[in-house]
């Protein structure tokens, strides 16, 4: 089953684009202290993200213009549904729990992590420096061009293009013969490369965020984070995007956080170090 449905439509001009709402810090997106304007926008609006923007629940946009900007982040919480049928340009993190389905042309030179399948029935184009990680499956019906790296940790299935220079990298190869997918019924440019670049071993958090791990989870309420970098900052938060403060204890390279206060559900653990992130589901018990 689908349980994220993100459909791209690039019907106008960037250009032409009307009142664009800008946010103005982290939160989630029905906080109307998370935008500018101090309201929260419709689905009929243009909003340009450069904070850490959670969405908690479903939502549909129908009519807006979105763009993730470098420093911006947005995510879901919890699994979620989001449409959105307007021009997307993702500079900066798209991170969803759940499935990913392209519908209509996405630019995305940015990074991109799905924690569960990637199904593309239109096209993808991934900037020369742009990441992809689908955490799961990867069907592609349609075209992905480019340069940059697709990771995919599971079954690969080609029935589309795949066009340009961009390295691909399955984690679960059933051939060792390039093009190294799964299943090929389509068309692969001699560009493409297999596994070169070393991305996929690190994860959108790159070398410094590479070994971090969080265990156990799901949790009681103890996790032990290991493997952090000097100077890694940790924040928890819940599933209306809000920073909760959280006891933590230990070194730079291992800490020992408490969630047992917290109620059960699914909560977002995120890490930073020298302007790269990594996100992880953690499920309190």
């Amino acid at each position: 089953m689908r349980h994220v449905l993100l459909i791209l439509v690039c019907q106008l001009s960037i250009g032409l684009k009307a009142q664009v709402f800008l946010t103005a810090a982290d939160g989630p997106w029905i906080d109307p202290s998370t935008w500018a304007c101090n309201c929260v926008p419709s689905v009929a609006d243009s909003v340009e993200i450069a904070h850490q923007v959670t969405i908690q629940n479903s939502i549909t946009l129908t009519n807006a213009w979105v763009h993730i900007t470098p420093a911006g982040w947005m995510g879901f919480a919890s699994m979620g549904f989001l449409a959105i049928t307007q021009p997307v340009l993702n500079e900066g993190t798209l991170f969803i729990i759940g499935d990913l389905d392209v519908d209509w042309p996405f630019d995305s030179p940015g990074n991109i992590e799905v924690n569960g399948n990637l199904f593309n029935d239109d096209s993808v184009n991934i900037g020369s420096a742009g990441l992809i990680r689908v955490n799961g499956s990867m069907a592609n019906d349609g075209i992905i061009v480019g340069g940059g790296t697709i990771c995919v940790s599971g079954i690969t299935i080609n029935n589309g293009d795949l066009l340009g220079t961009f390295d691909f990298c399955d984690g679960s190869p059933t051939t060792t013969v390039p093009p190294i997918i799964d299943t090929n019924n389509g068309t692969v440019d001699p560009g493409i490369v297999f596994c070169e670049s070393g991305k996929c071993s690190v994860g959108l958090g790159e070398a410094l965020l590479a070994q971090v791990s969080v265990a156990p989870n799901p949790t009681h309420g103890d996790l032990l984070i290991e493997g952090l970098p000097l100077g890694a900052d940790c924040t928890v938060r819940d599933a209306m995007g809000r920073m909760l403060l959280i006891d933590m204890h230990g070194s730079d390279a291992r800490r020992r956080i408490d969630l047992s206060a917290l109620p059960a559900g699914t909560y977002v653990l995120r890490i930073c170090v020298e302007q790269e992130c990594r996100a992880f589901r953690v499920v309190r018990t």
